[in-house]
This record gives structure tokens, C-alpha cells and sequence, in this order.
């Protein structure tokens, strides 16, 4: 195995710890297992050790050219990729300029950044789910606005599905605890640093 298939191998199996041990035991995200369990799942670990938006809008393009329905969510790892929090929010934005530019029109992924050291802030839901988004690499999170319509569809009530995910999130961090799940992230994160 090469040095970038370890690489890449070690980058799912914090992944899938992630998402099965946090978001998914959680409930913490509606289409998170559904869409993994369905095949919807599209994850690529992108070797980049620098900021690259023209290596990162082709890799989006080439998910946007997939047939419709065929991808809810995908995620890009960068397991490589050493930056801290708040510039990766930034970049993930250039990211997303740099979409709508080229497309011209609305986004086919809502897209979103995730990272490791992203704050564990309870005071109110929406500040919360940076702790939810506290990924083991840098990660773009892309979700496919057909999905995201039939999660706001399916939704209780009429307020905007990303108030309900948060408020779902804080609720399920304080009956957790907020320790105890900040313990389970480092564990899985502390792979990134060994691997």
C-alpha cells in the first residue's frame, strides 16, 4: 500500500468513527445515516498540503456532474491539510464564491466547512454547531439541495431546517454532556496525530 493509500485509508476510518460514533448516534444531522446506509454517501480524501480553490471547484464539479439524485452528501478530507480553524472557513468560502461564479447560478451543494478544532460554544444553538462540525480533518461537507428540500419538506413544523437541526444538536450535546462527547472527538482526533 503507498504512503497516499495509508493516508487515505486512515482519513476514512476517523471519518466513519465520526459519523457513525457522533453524528449518527447523536441523531445529530437527518440524512447523515440514511444516506450513508443508501449509498448516497460520496467521500474523496484529497492529498493537498496547501489551499488550492481550482483543485478543490474541479473536484466540486465533478460531484455536481453525477446524475441527479445519485449523491446527497459528500464530503472532501483533507487529512494532509494543516490550518487552523478560522482561516479554513475562509477558504471553504473562496470555495463556494468560486462555485457560484463558475455555475452562474444557485449552488446544486450547499456547501459547509468542518474542522477539528472548531470551538465547543453551548450559549445558544447556532453557536453550537461549530462543536457538531468538530470533524477529525478539515472537511468540505457538500449537501445536495434536492435533499436538503426534502428534509425541510419532511420537517414538523415550518421553520428553517437548519434552526431545527441546530436546536436538535445543543439538546443532544447537553443530554450527552458536553465532556463526555469533547472526549470521544479528541479520542477519534488523536488518530489523525499518530497515523
Amino acid at each position: 500500500m503507498s504512503e497516499l493509500e495509508s493516508w487515505a485509508r486512515d482519513a476514512l476510518a476517523r471519518n466513519d468513527r465520526y459519523l457513525i460514533e457522533f453524528i449518527e448516534a447523536l441523531n445529530l444531522c437527518p440524512f447523515a445515516k440514511g444516506c450513508r446506509e443508501g449509498g448516497k454517501l460520496h467521500r474523496e480524501v484529497l492529498p493537498m498540503d496547501a489551499l488550492d480553490v481550482p483543485t478543490v471547484l474541479a473536484r466540486v464539479e465533478a460531484l455536481e456532474a453525477r446524475p441527479d439524485g445519485d449523491v446527497d452528501i459528500g464530503l472532501f478530507l483533507f487529512p494532509k491539510l494543516t490550518i487552523e480553524w478560522r482561516p479554513w472557513e475562509r477558504f471553504v468560502s473562496e470555495v463556494r464564491r468560486a462555485c457560484e461564479q463558475k455555475r452562474g447560478g444557485p449552488l446544486a451543494y450547499f456547501m459547509v466547512a468542518f474542522h477539528p478544532d472548531m470551538p465547543l460554544d453551548l450559549a445558544n444553538a447556532d453557536r453550537a454547531v461549530s462543536f457538531l462540525r468538530r470533524s477529525p480533518d478539515p472537511t468540505i461537507q457538500l449537501v445536495s439541495s434536492a435533499a436538503t428540500d426534502r428534509a425541510r419538506d419532511a420537517a414538523r413544523d415550518g421553520r428553517e431546517l437548519s434552526r431545527v437541526i441546530a436546536e436538535a444538536g445543543l439538546r443532544a450535546i447537553k443530554e450527552s454532556g458536553p465532556e463526555k462527547l469533547a472526549a470521544l472527538l479528541q479520542e477519534i482526533h488523536r488518530e489523525r496525530r499518530t497515523s
